[in-house]
């Protein structure tokens, strides 16, 4: 059992060492590294070699998957960090460079990943309805790009009010004798009404254009479905793989956003005690679940649509065979004549 050491302006805990929450989420964040750096490196080998058609759908739907799968890795990568202080020096987190700099990455690279997932959905219903206005938006690299840098801006705009609010808390310890405590320090932050509703309104707004954006894919496509029997440019609108593999992820989110944003509104005061690892066990696995939204997404990728499986497959069949062609040349050995000889 944690112990806390609570007051009205004081709430640390330095008793996360070998914590078995912080070790299960430390583990997660291990594998949502290594998955989705798979991800991004199978993507790019595909599409490097013209493989599965990914060259050619890279603007069209593949840049915003791969786009998140990067946010996801950034975000696994920083919890790894995070976690790795709690699980092994957990005094190692008062210091306020590690503390501000991890913590703020890591709820920025959330609300990004957030945004990127608005994205897919935005743009899955442009492929699928194919809008007069914006049917060639995604044929523009420029317009892409420009598309993805406002999904990151989105994450730090989201989390400007929080900024404010610890640059403020922050002057307080800046030069004074006082130590500095990242529990207490962002137990300050956390009381501030700007801390919960400005990123409440970020995943509130992402639910809203999730919602509105497969609203519109149904209308379309029963529309679609009631008025021709045959196929649409060869392909079915309700079939389509990556509708399908979309709307997972996206259900994905929503069931993992909606048990953080109750908490949010309902349990706010019982919270604000520090870190989230040191609430009562059914609001932990509210924050356990919320702040693993890295990590399923490679699964719905993989298990989902078949073009990804076969980029996976293409991927690892070929680094299989260069690692072995490289072991194979260590085997070999020169022969007088000149003539190489290699041991099998």
């Amino acid at each position: 059992m944690l112990s806390t050491n609570i007051s009205a302006d004081y709430a640390t805990n330095l008793d996360t060492k070998y914590d078995i929450f912080a070790i299960v989420v430390l583990f997660i964040s291990i594998i949502g590294v290594i998955v989705n750096s798979m991800t991004l490196i199978a993507f790019q080998y595909s599409r490097m070699k013209k493989k599965y058609r990914v060259h050619k759908t890279w603007n069209h739907i593949t840049v915003f998957i791969w786009n998140l799968a990067l946010v996801d890795m950034l975000s696994a990568l920083n919890m790894t960090v995070l976690y790795t202080i709690f699980v092994f020096y957990p005094n190692a987190i008062n210091s306020y460079p590690i503390c501000i700099l991890t913590l703020i990455t890591r709820d920025i690279l959330v609300l990004i990943s957030a945004a990127a997932i608005a994205s897919i959905a935005f743009v899955t219903v442009l492929g699928i309805t194919k809008n007069d206005w914006l049917k060639d938006y995604c044929d523009s690299s420029i317009k892409v790009t420009l598309f993805i840098i406002i999904t990151w801006f989105v994450g730090f705009v989201g989390y400007a009010g929080k900024l404010f609010r610890i640059y403020y808390i922050f002057e307080d310890y800046y030069g004074s004798i006082k130590a500095f405590d990242c529990g207490t320090f962002f137990h300050k932050v956390n009381l501030s009404q700007v801390t919960v509703y400005s990123e409440f309104m970020v995943h509130f707004t992402v639910l809203v254009v999730l919602f509105t954006s497969y609203g519109v894919i149904t209308t379309y496509t029963t529309c679609i479905n009631q008025k021709v029997t045959g196929h649409r440019e060869g392909n079915h609108p309700r079939c389509s793989p990556t509708t399908k593999v979309v709307l997972t992820i996206c259900c994905t989110y929503v069931l993992q956003i909606i048990p953080y944003m109750i908490c949010h509104v309902f349990f706010k005061e019982t919270m604000r005690i520090g870190f989230f690892i040191q609430f009562a066990w059914p609001q932990k696995l509210c924050y356990i679940i919320y702040y693993t939204q890295f990590f399923p997404n490679i699964i719905i990728y993989v298990t989902r649509n078949k073009i990804y499986r076969d980029v996976y497959v293409y991927w690892l069949q070929s680094s299989t065979r260069s690692c072995s062609t490289k072991r194979r040349r260590t085997h070999c050995i020169e022969r007088r004549d000149g003539i190489d000889l290699c041991l099998h």
